[in-house]
């Protein structure tokens, strides 16, 4: 009995293992510093990168190629009262004027991608905040997808950022992919732009990759049962 217990306890130990890369590679993003979180920044303080700003900072990961944006750890009184989407820090793409923000990231020609992001608007100007975003392949130039968002419900009174998601795709055709997201509100001051989160791009599971991670989870679950056969065992 206590042979064929150790033996189940292996075999299951296997299983679980072998999920964890599979778990980790699913959930990867492709992006740096999709949440904003670097440079870190003490409570209520923000920094503007970019033309008029500082220039990108280590570990930033983003190319800021038209205006400034600024990066904020939230709330920032009395301009943003309310906080982050996760972490505490997000980018605002309205500097001192309207900004933009680009990343380059390696992909695989063939591969789909998934684009999710968080928004919100500074609320001290009021009306619409809206932005552009683009993916496009860099060696060919050809735009993978484009399409915009808008928010206009954000709060200071009561502290309300009204946070929005976007869940978007597109299919990587080489090597190098850029994702552009750029300011396009009509009020270009600092206080009229759209704010940003947890950008992040992941590849899409293909059927196969999809079919080896339910064969993980239940792995997992056959993990738990039999521990609990062990536990009976006892």
């Amino acid at each position: 009995m206590k042979v064929r217990s150790r033996l189940r306890i292996l075999g299951c130990t296997a299983v679980f293992f072998l999920m964890l890369p599979m778990a980790r590679w699913a959930a990867a993003n492709e992006l740096v510093n999709g949440g904003f979180e670097t440079p870190v920044l003490s409570s209520g303080a923000f920094i503007t990168i970019g033309a008029g700003g500082s220039g990108e900072p280590p570990g930033f990961g983003w190319t800021v190629p038209t205006g400034n944006v600024d990066v904020a750890h939230l709330p920032v009184t009395p301009f943003v009262e309310y906080t982050a989407y996760e972490g505490v820090q997000a980018l605002d793409l309205n500097g001192d004027v309207a900004g933009a923000i680009s990343q380059n990231f390696a992909t695989v020609a063939g591969q789909s991608y998934g684009l999710f992001l968080a928004y919100a608007d500074n609320p001290v100007a009021g009306g619409v905040s809206s932005a552009s975003i683009a993916v496009t392949d860099i060696g060919s130039s050809s735009v993978l997808l484009s399409t915009s968002i808008f928010h206009s419900s954000s709060t200071n009174s009561p502290p309300n950022a009204d946070w929005l998601t976007a869940a978007l795709g597109f299919t990587a055709t080489g090597s190098t992919t850029r994702l552009l997201i750029s300011s396009t509100s009509a009020d270009t001051s600092a206080s009229g732009g759209i704010i940003l989160d947890a950008v992040d791009v992941h590849a899409v599971p293909e059927p196969m990759t999809a079919t080896l991670l339910t064969t993980a989870i239940a792995g997992l679950l056959g993990f738990r049962r039999c521990a609990e056969m062990r536990g009976n065992e006892k």
